[in-house]
């Protein structure tokens, strides 16, 4: 606030931190929310969705998935791959993105790697080096 010719004039501020006016913060509108906890469910739900998996299947490709990119992951692994659901869901186990497809697929037509060591090399946890339970080692 600011006085102008005895008259007090609101200065328009956006609270986007925590301050005495605003203690809890408002994010901007563009910030990206944080991971949630419930995302191994929101990664079920969408791979029930989106994809012909088992619930055991769908349940191995979301387990510790913190949004729901093994899904995209692995949709895109039976879009461009000619592997089984089992090799894919390996594959995109913890995506982030569909990196591990296109790791997978580079892999293949620019080395003489096996597909089993490919699948190897360029699953998700390895990738991103992470736990059976997708967090960082």
């Amino acid at each position: 606030m600011r006085f102008q010719a005895g008259i007090m004039v609101t200065v328009g501020v956006l609270l986007t931190q925590a301050s005495p006016l605003n203690p809890q913060g408002t994010p901007p509108a563009n910030a990206q929310r944080p991971e949630e906890p419930s995302y191994p469910l929101g990664c079920y739900k969408t791979a029930e969705d989106r994809t012909l998996l088992s619930k055991d299947q769908a349940m191995r490709l979301c387990m510790g998935a913190t949004n729901t990119s093994p899904v995209d992951c692995f949709n895109e692994a039976d879009r461009r791959l000619s592997a089984s659901d089992d090799y894919n869901i390996t594959l995109c186990q913890c995506a982030r993105s569909t990196e591990p497809v296109e790791c997978f697929e580079r892999s293949q037509n620019e080395t003489d790697l096996s597909e089993q060591r490919s699948l190897q090399m360029c699953n998700a946890r390895a990738l991103w080096h992470l736990a059976a339970d997708c967090r960082p080692i």
